[in-house]
């Protein structure tokens, strides 16, 4: 296997796993407060209100 089929089949092995911990909830991290877990959302966060 040449060295550059190497680093392409790394990269896509860490990114299956990044984007598989993402849909799992693994590496959940709110875009605007940066709270860990869905219920944590600070008050004035616009992610954490229910409509």
């Amino acid at each position: 296997m040449s060295p550059f089929l190497l680093v392409i089949v790394v990269v896509v092995l860490l990114m299956a796993k990044r984007l598989a911990d993402v849909y799992t909830g693994g590496e959940y991290a709110c875009p605007s407060c940066g709270a860990r877990s869905e219920h944590r959302h600070s008050p004035d966060c616009p992610w954490g209100r229910k409509s």
